[in-house]
């Protein structure tokens, strides 16, 4: 997880500025001993936040 700025085509299709703070986590989905799958997910900042708990 990581804060990033997003690409022209990315802005676009989330309907914001070039310039907007966005959440990127990379995800990937194993199966057995191959690589399933692979996913860069963009979040705009505006929208979401992220919370946790942690105890000790």
């Amino acid at each position: 997880i990581e804060a990033c700025l997003p690409t022209a085509e990315e802005a676009r299709r989330l309907g914001i500025k070039r310039g907007e703070a966005c959440l990127a986590m990379m995800r990937r989905t194993v199966s057995g001993p191959h690589v399933a799958s692979v996913a860069r997910l963009v979040y705009p900042g505006s929208r979401y936040s992220f919370a946790g708990q942690f105890q000790a």
